[in-house]
């Protein structure tokens, strides 16, 4: 038995979309590096003490509001602290700035040192 065109038509377009999808995930988008670099281009990047310029990241938290006065607004969780993390890392201007791990070798990391009945603390 043959199967209907109908059936061959939406297997063509669920294998298109398939193909388009994981082509997509090759791709890395680097319009914003290319914009910071633009604009910051006229930088002095060696008078920057700590190597560390907070708008030259994409912020995917507020890091300024966590400025060690505890408020209800600045709780954290290990999601909040990864996006903290992660801005903190793409701030790095130069090389001044230390070595930072990838947020996901953070993760890992952090994840390893959980153990029943023992708080594991971690901080940025």
């Amino acid at each position: 038995m043959k199967p209907k065109p109908t059936k061959r038509i939406w297997s063509l377009i669920i294998l298109c979309a398939l193909t388009l999808f994981v082509s997509a995930q090759d791709e890395i988008n680097t319009e914003f590096i290319n914009r910071m670099n633009y604009v910051f281009s006229p930088v002095e990047k060696n008078r920057v003490p700590n190597g560390l310029l907070l708008d030259y990241a994409m912020e995917f938290a507020d890091v300024k509001s966590y400025n060690g006065v505890l408020t209800d607004s600045n709780k954290v969780n290990a999601g909040l602290l990864r996006d903290m993390y992660t801005t903190i890392a793409m701030s790095a201007i130069h090389s001044n700035a230390g070595g930072f791990y990838s947020p996901d070798y953070m993760d890992s990391i952090w994840h390893l040192q959980r153990q029943p009945g023992i708080i594991t603390l971690s901080g940025l």
